[in-house]
C-alpha cells in the first residue's frame, strides 16, 4: 500500500510582469520562505514543493499541465502575492482535475505603520489579488478549498494539513484495488452498489476471487511461517486463551490473505461468514491484525465500507487516534444518557483500542465453523466521527456524524467482542432520525483522527453528495440540506430539444444526459426545451423516449406550458409567425393538431402551467415556486372559481359546489359586485354555513395534500363553482386561498368566469 509520504504538493504563487523585476524577485523569496516555514512546522503530512512564480498564461498552463501528469503531485496550493489577472489562469485551471487549494494569506502579519509606502502596497496585494483569483475559480465552478488566515498561525496550518490528507485520500482512491472473497449478504440492500460507477467516480478496482483461491494458498503455508506470525501476535497483544490451535489457524489464514493481497496489490478485502467453504474459521484475528497494518476491511461483502476504511486510514497516517470498520449494534436508551454500542462479531480494528488488546477464543454462533480467535478490547475516549458511503442510485452520498466515544457505561463480561461506545451528536434521537432519513448504512468507518471537514473536502474532490450530522444539526435543517443536495444532482428538469435529430432522438438525448451527469464541473441544474419546431414525428416519439430514459434510471421532471387557443392565436398574430402544423391554413387548426400530438406528454407532466393570463414576471414566480432550491415543498395548489353555466374546468382535480350558500345575486346593492368586493365577501362569509364549509374544506385538504404528495402528485387544482362564477365561488376561493397562501406549498388563485356575465350583458345591451 502506498504511503501518503510518497506524495507532494506544489506551491504556486501568482503575479504579473507589471511590477518589475525587483518586486518579482521579492515575491519569489517570500514564497520560498513560506514553503520552507510550512515544511518546518511539523504539521504538514507531505512535502510542499516550491514552484517558480507564474506571471503569464503560458507559465500557468505549463505548471498545471505538469502537475496533472506528475504521479507524485497530489494537489496544488495557490497564493496570489500580488494582483494576478485571473483571465491568465483560465487555460491552466479549466482542465486541472486534481485537488486545488486557494490559500488566502499574506506574507506579512501586520501593516508596518511607519514604513508603509506604495512599493509595499504593490508587493503585498493578497487582499485583492486573492479575491480576483477567487472569482475565476467560481466562474469555472472548480471544486476547491479556500483557507483564510496568516500562514504562520496554527489554525490555517492545521486546515492546510487536513486538506492535504483529504487530497492524499483522493489520490489513493484513484489507485485503490480491493478483493471480494464473497458476495454481499443475501437480500441486504445497503451493502450493494454499482461497482462500475464506483470505478468511474472514485477509481476503485473492485475484483472478485473465490474463497477457494485463499484455501489453495492456505494449504501451502508452513509451520515456520505460522511460528513467525505467532511471535508477532505475542509482541502486539496479550495471549488470553489456552486454545493456541485456534490462534495458529488465524495466523495461517492471515498469511494466506496477505500473500494474495501482496501478489495483486490489494489494499482492502471483504469476507462473509456464510461463504467459508474450505476454511475452519471466519477470519477474525487475521482480519484485525491486517487492519492494524492499514488494510481496509468490510464484513458481509461490504466493499464500499472496505474502500472507505483504507482511504480514511491513509488520510490519518501518522496520527494516533485510530480508524476502524464499525457497525451500530445496539442502543442504551436510558433517558438523558442515550448511547450507541458499536461492535462486530470479530472484526474491529485494534488501532482504536484503549489498552493492549487480548487474544481470546469464543464461539461465533453463526456460520457453522470452529470457534474463531479474535481481539477483545474497549475503545478510547474522545471526539470521533462515523462515516457511511451509500449508493443512492445514479449518485453516491457520504454521511458523517460527529460522536463522543467513551468507556462502556458498565462491564459486559459475557460479550467477548471489540467494541466502541459513543454518544452521537447532537443526540441519539436527532442523529438516528437524520441518519436513517439520509439512507445511512449499519456499517460505517469510525475515526478518532479524520474530521467531518476532512471528509467534506474529500467528497467535494470526488464530486459526490456530503451530509453532516453535528452538534448543531436539527432534523428540519438536515432535511432541507438533503433536498438541496438532491436538487443539485438532478440531471434533468425539463425534457426538450435541439438534440432531437431525425432518427437519432433517443440516442442523442441519452448522450446529452450522460455528458451532463459525468461532467467534471458541478452542474447544479439542467433544462432542455422542446416545442413543435422539432417536428410532428419528434413529438409523437417523445413520450416513448422519456419512458426509455426512466427505465434506464434517469431522474427528470416535466414542466408543461399551455395556453388557451384564443391567446395562442393572438400571440402568433402579434409575432407574425405561422404555426408549423397549419400548413398554410388557419392558425387555430395548427394549434389543435399540436394539442393532439401533446396529449400523452401532458398526461405525464409533473407540473402544468397555464400561461394565458400570466405576465413574464408572473411566470417567473410560478417557475421559481416549483424549482427554487430553498423551497421546502414542490407541491402546487391552484384554486379556481367558476360558474356552472359556463362548464366545469377541464383540469380540475377536485370540484366543490357552493350553490347552497346565500346568493348575493338577489340583493340589489350586491348584484353588480363580485366576491372580490368586501360587501359581497362579508355577506357570504357571515353565514354559519359558509364558515362551517370553509372549516371542513380546509380540514379535508390538510388531510388530502400529504397523501397526494406521498403518491407522487405535484399539483392539485381545486375548482369551486356557483351559478355564474361571480359571487359565492369567488368569495370561497378567496377564503380558502388565504388559508394556504403562507403554507409551504406553491399557491395560486384564478377567477375564471368573474367577468363573463358583464361581458355577455354588454354584448346583448351595448352601452350608448
Amino acid at each position: 500500500m502506498k504511503s501518503i509520504k510518497e506524495y507532494e504538493f506544489w506551491f504556486v504563487t501568482g503575479s504579473q510582469h507589471l511590477y518589475g523585476p525587483e518586486t518579482l524577485e521579492q515575491v519569489a523569496k517570500d514564497s520560498q520562505a513560506m514553503v520552507d516555514g510550512l515544511n518546518a512546522s511539523g504539521k504538514m503530512p507531505c512535502k510542499i514543493v516550491y514552484k517558480p512564480t507564474v506571471k503569464t498564461p503560458a507559465e500557468i498552463k505549463k505548471v498545471f499541465k505538469e502537475a496533472s501528469y506528475d504521479d507524485k503531485c497530489a494537489g496544488v496550493i495557490a497564493w496570489m502575492h500580488t494582483f494576478s489577472p485571473s483571465k491568465m489562469w483560465i487555460n491552466g485551471l479549466k482542465d486541472f482535475k486534481k485537488p486545488y487549494c486557494h490559500f488566502h494569506t499574506q506574507f506579512n502579519r501586520e501593516i508596518p505603520w511607519n514604513e508603509i509606502d506604495m512599493d509595499f502596497m504593490n508587493l503585498n496585494q493578497s487582499a485583492h489579488g486573492d479575491r480576483e483569483h477567487g472569482f475565476i475559480g467560481s466562474r469555472l465552478r472548480m471544486a476547491r478549498k479556500v483557507i483564510v488566515g496568516y500562514w504562520e498561525d496554527e489554525e490555517p496550518q492545521t486546515k492546510l494539513a487536513n486538506w492535504m490528507r483529504s487530497a492524499c485520500g483522493y489520490a489513493i482512491s484513484q489507485e485503490l484495488k480491493m478483493v471480494r472473497f464473497s458476495d454481499n449478504m443475501r437480500q441486504v440492500a445497503v451493502t450493494e452498489g454499482d461497482k462500475v460507477e464506483a470505478e468511474i467516480k472514485f477509481g476503485w478496482d473492485v475484483e472478485y476471487r473465490p474463497i477457494g483461491d485463499i484455501v489453495d494458498i492456505l494449504n501451502e503455508v508452513t509451520e515456520a511461517e505460522i511460528d513467525a506470525k505467532m511471535a508477532e501476535y505475542e509482541s502486539r497483544y496479550t495471549m488470553d486463551t489456552d486454545n493456541i490451535d485456534a490462534v495458529r489457524y488465524q495466523a495461517k489464514e492471515e498469511i494466506a490473505i496477505r500473500k494474495m493481497c501482496e501478489q495483486f496489490d490489494y489494499s482492502a478485502f471483504v469476507t462473509h461468514f456464510d461463504t467459508l467453504h474450505g476454511l475452519d474459521q471466519l477470519p477474525g484475528l487475521a482480519a484485525q491484525n491486517m487492519m492494524a497494518d492499514g488494510y481496509g476491511f468490510g464484513a458481509e461483502g461490504d466493499w464500499k465500507v472496505a474502500a472507505m476504511d483504507v482511504i480514511m486510514k491513509s488520510m490519518a497516517e501518522g496520527m494516533t487516534g485510530g480508524t476502524a470498520f464499525m457497525e451500530d449494534y445496539t442502543y442504551h436508551l436510558e433517558k438523558g444518557n442515550e448511547h450507541i454500542l458499536g461492535a462486530h462479531m470479530l472484526e474491529v480494528c485494534p488501532l482504536v483500542a484503549a489498552d493492549k488488546p487480548k487474544i481470546q477464543v469464543h464461539p461465533l454462533g453463526i456460520g457453522g465453523k470452529s470457534d474463531p480467535a479474535r481481539l477483545v478490547f474497549d475503545s478510547k475516549n474522545g471526539d470521533a466521527i462515523v462515516a457511511s458511503l451509500v449508493d443512492m442510485g445514479g449518485r453516491m452520498r457520504l454521511i458523517v456524524n460527529d460522536i463522543k466515544a467513551c468507556n462502556p457505561l458498565k462491564p459486559m463480561p459475557k460479550l467477548p467482542v471489540a467494541g466502541v461506545m459513543w454518544k452521537p451528536l447532537p443526540s441519539l434521537a436527532v442523529s438516528a432520525e437524520c441518519w436513517i432519513k439520509a439512507g445511512g448504512a449499519h456499517h460505517s468507518v469510525l475515526s478518532y483522527d479524520v474530521t467531518a471537514e476532512m471528509m467534506k473536502d474529500w467528497a467535494e474532490m470526488m464530486g459526490i453528495e456530503f451530509l453532516h450530522i453535528g452538534e448543531n444539526t436539527t432534523v428540519e435543517d438536515f432535511e432541507k440540506e438533503a433536498r438541496h443536495k438532491l436538487n443539485c444532482r438532478r440531471e434533468i428538469c425539463v425534457i426538450v430539444s435541439e438534440y432531437y435529430k431525425k432518427g437519432e432522438r433517443n440516442n442523442n438525448v441519452l448522450e446529452w444526459m450522460e455528458l451532463t451527469k459525468n461532467s467534471s464541473e458541478q452542474i447544479e441544474k439542467v433544462a432542455l426545451g422542446l416545442d413543435i419546431r422539432v417536428g410532428a414525428e419528434a413529438l409523437r416519439e417523445t413520450a416513448s423516449v422519456l419512458r426509455s430514459l426512466k427505465a434506464k434510471g434517469y431522474e427528470f421532471e416535466i414542466l408543461f406550458f399551455e395556453a388557451s387557443t384564443p391567446v395562442l392565436v393572438k400571440r402568433y398574430k402579434e409575432t407574425r409567425r405561422l404555426h408549423p402544423l397549419a400548413k398554410g391554413g388557419r392558425i387555430d387548426s395548427g394549434i389543435e393538431a399540436e394539442r393532439e400530438l401533446l396529449i400523452e406528454l401532458k398526461s405525464s407532466a409533473d407540473y402544468i402551467i397555464d400561461t394565458s393570463t400570466l405576465l413574464v414576471r408572473d411566470l417567473k414566480q410560478e417557475i421559481e415556486r416549483i424549482f427554487e432550491e430553498d423551497q421546502s415543498c414542490n407541491f402546487y395548489l391552484t384554486f379556481v372559481s367558476f360558474g356552472f353555466k359556463y362548464g366545469i374546468p377541464t383540469d380540475a382535480d377536485l370540484v366543490f359546489d357552493v350553490r347552497f350558500l346565500p346568493n348575493p345575486f338577489y340583493i340589489d346593492d350586491l348584484k353588480p359586485l363580485t366576491g372580490n368586493d368586501k360587501p359581497v365577501f362579508d355577506y357570504v362569509m357571515n353565514s354559519d354555513t359558509a364558515k362551517t364549509f370553509l372549516y371542513k374544506l380546509k380540514d379535508m385538504l390538510d388531510f388530502l395534500i400529504p397523501n397526494y404528495i406521498t403518491e407522487g402528485k405535484n399539483q392539485l387544482v381545486i375548482a369551486i363553482g356557483c351559478t355564474g362564477g361571480k359571487h359565492r365561488s369567488v368569495t370561497l376561493t378567496n377564503a380558502i386561498y388565504s388559508e394556504f397562501e403562507n403554507s409551504n406549498y406553491g399557491c395560486k388563485k384564478e377567477h375564471r368566469d368573474i367577468e363573463k356575465d358583464r361581458l355577455r350583458n354588454l354584448c346583448r345591451f351595448p352601452e350608448k
